[in-house]
């Protein structure tokens, strides 16, 4: 056997090794997880194609497709919506049974409504005029005397019935409250009146059925005491 020959025999030994390394650490690193869902798949490591919406392929040649929520599509578009001039706020609600985006407005003028789309994503688009919403910018500490109360809700369209708690104040406007649990307070008995101290912002509050409260603003509590007469 000639040097050539030799040559080429050594050639061919390293690309088959080389080959065959290959193909045993990549089984080695195979995801060896079962996967059913997308989010199965990309989680286990498989390779995901920057398509929209987004696939992932197995090594035994299955592939998945991400699903598209409401959720997502609401916190895609919603800064997009209220960029346009008299979107006022974005919600989730229900259309026909079936999930949809709800853009509040502050009128329906013609103009305002040919900039808003029908549809994003498959999911409908509606819209509801709620008129200009209060804002408080920045958040400001504040004491509120009042009665614990269900929050009523903005809008003319189909609505649920669960039981927000807020705070009517003296003065008729509504309050959204959170962190309510932290103050230790365990409400004891129904028409008391109420002294809420905490930090007020413009944060807005939507029911699960799409639909805004009626509140200026939500106050992160942080004391909160019975009036008793």
């Amino acid at each position: 056997m000639n040097k050539n020959q030799i040559y080429i025999v050594v050639a061919i030994l390293i690309v088959l090794g080389g080959g065959l390394y290959f193909l045993l650490s990549q089984q080695k690193s195979a995801p060896s997880s079962v996967v059913t869902n997308f989010a199965e798949c990309e989680r286990a490591g498989y390779a995901v194609g920057e398509s929209y919406p987004r696939q992932c392929w197995t090594l035994d040649g299955q592939s998945f497709v991400e699903e598209i929520t409401i959720e997502f599509v609401k916190d895609k578009y919603t800064e997009e919506l209220m960029a346009i001039n008299g979107v006022v706020g974005v919600g989730i609600g229900e259309c026909a049974g079936n999930s949809c985006l709800k853009v509040f407005l502050e009128n329906d003028a013609a103009d305002l409504l040919r900039q808003l789309p029908t549809t994003l994503e498959g999911f409908g688009v509606v819209t509801e005029v709620t008129g200009p919403i209060e804002t408080l910018s920045p958040p400001e500490a504040v004491t509120v005397l009042g009665e614990m109360t269900c929050l009523p809700k903005i809008g003319t369209g189909p609505q649920t019935l669960e039981c927000a708690l807020g705070l009517r104040g003296d003065g008729g406007r509504y309050y959204g409250l959170k962190n309510l649990e932290r103050t230790g307070y365990v409400f004891s008995e129904p028409d008391l009146r109420f002294e809420v101290s905490g930090v007020l912002s413009s944060e807005e509050m939507f029911g699960p059925d799409g639909n805004r409260y009626d509140t200026v603003g939500v106050i992160d509590v942080t004391a909160i005491r019975e009036i008793r007469n």
